[in-house]
């Protein structure tokens, strides 16, 4: 039998392991600094994954929104619906059934149209059709748009559609990860409000490459409906001329 290996108090063999040594509160601090490192480079490309992703469902949800947009208009004598403002999900008229909703900005009417209408942050989409395409005769002869629309980039300064007659006829955005509308898409020129309801007299748009999410930056995510989009839609469905 090997005899145990006795060591005096207070003392080890020879190359055993310090397993029976507290860390000294340098070796502590340092494992802190290692970790929060690793975490940090972690946590930095876990969020922009998450802007990432929610940016793509918010471009989804567009897309499939203007495929809603221009299906019922062939389904609904070549018109568009009203804005949601009351946040039922359906269209609303400001008046007669006969009257085109005039200046109105909205929610997209998401259950009217049979589509989520959220964006990637679960908030609804904001909508405004253009007044020609909005009352129950559809478009009118010949097929020229009203109201004055027109959608700029805040950041070049282009313009990138006219006004009437070849005004965009929809436009659709997400009012991003801040949660407001920026610039012009607004209505009042910097207004913090949030994504309401109002009427909407500014026929002024905005759209660009959103920025980083949370740099106070430009963040909405716009898209609009072409009027000659809208028309080769409906000639292809044979409703219009």
């Amino acid at each position: 039998m090997i005899p145990a290996l006795r060591t005096k108090k207070g003392t080890r063999p020879p190359g055993a392991a310090r397993d029976m040594e507290g860390l000294s509160l340098i070796e502590v601090a340092i494992a802190l600094a290692v970790s929060a490192l690793l975490i940090g480079g972690l946590m930095v490309p876990l969020a922009a994954q998450i802007d990432r992703y929610r940016l793509r469902e918010t471009e989804a949800a567009l897309g499939h929104a203007l495929e809603a947009l221009l299906g019922y208009a062939a389904a609904h004598d070549n018109r568009l619906p009203c804005p949601d403002i009351d946040g039922d999900g359906r269209e609303d008229r400001p008046g007669p059934v006969s009257a085109p909703c005039r200046g109105i900005e909205g929610e997209l009417p998401r259950a009217t149209l049979g589509v989520p209408g959220r964006d990637g942050w679960g908030r609804p989409l904001r909508y405004r059709g253009n007044d020609a395409l909005t009352g129950p005769g559809g478009i009118p002869r010949p097929p020229n748009t009203r109201g004055g629309r027109r959608i700029d980039n805040p950041r070049t300064g282009e313009r990138l559609t006219v006004g009437d007659p070849e005004a965009p006829a929809a436009i659709l955005f997400s009012c991003g990860a801040n949660g407001h509308p920026d610039d012009e898409n607004d209505g009042t020129g910097g207004s913090p409000a949030g994504c309401s309801n109002p009427l909407r007299p500014d026929p002024r748009y905005a759209h660009a490459v959103p920025g980083r999410p949370g740099s106070g930056g430009f963040d909405d995510v716009l898209i609009w409906m072409s009027k000659n989009v809208l028309l080769g839609r409906l000639v292809r469905a044979g409703t219009w001329p």
